[in-house]
């Protein structure tokens, strides 16, 4: 969960930006993730940051960008800043994030049919879909691309049916 999206992403783009979208960042990503207390330890080194990560990153770029973070005591945010990289560079492929949420699990079929329609509504080369399933839901299906949300669920209906009478 992001708690700091916006400067996650300020920080994540800057990343982007100075790796030219091109750094590899699965071994950064898996000791930031396995680790999150450890980063937000008060008074860490440049000699603790690099065993926390595994070793002195080989990128100048990454090795520089974990510095600025230190400096700045900004290292409980690189799990974020990593998951907001990884959405940028989706981004910059034409790749978008969906969640939807329905009340019974997506068979296969159903959620090809919904990633196909989904990049086609949203201009996207491809949709990435992420299924919750919440069985309080009664039916139908909520959907949630970026910053737009459609509801079609059975709960928000009656809900809304409720409050008109």
């Amino acid at each position: 969960m992001i708690r700091s999206p916006l400067l996650a992403r300020k920080y994540a783009k800057a990343l982007y930006d100075a790796t030219n979208g091109k750094a590899d960042l699965t071994g950064l990503a898996t000791a930031a993730k396995t680790n999150p207390a450890e980063l937000a330890r008060p008074g860490m080194s440049r000699a603790d940051l690099n065993v926390l990560v595994g070793g002195e990153p080989k990128s100048p770029e990454i090795r520089n960008f974990l510095g600025i973070l230190l400096r700045r005591k900004r290292l409980r945010l690189l799990p974020e800043i990593l998951d907001m990289y990884e959405l940028i560079a989706e981004e910059a492929v034409g790749v978008k994030r969906a969640t939807v949420t329905s009340a019974t699990q997506i068979d296969a079929a159903g959620r090809a049919r919904l990633e196909t329609t989904l990049a086609a509504l949203h201009s996207a080369k491809s949709i990435k879909l992420d299924v919750d399933v919440r069985p309080e839901m009664i039916g139908g299906i909520m959907i949630r691309v970026g910053d737009q949300l459609v509801d079609g669920s059975v709960k928000s209906v009656l809900e809304d049916f409720r409050s008109r009478f």
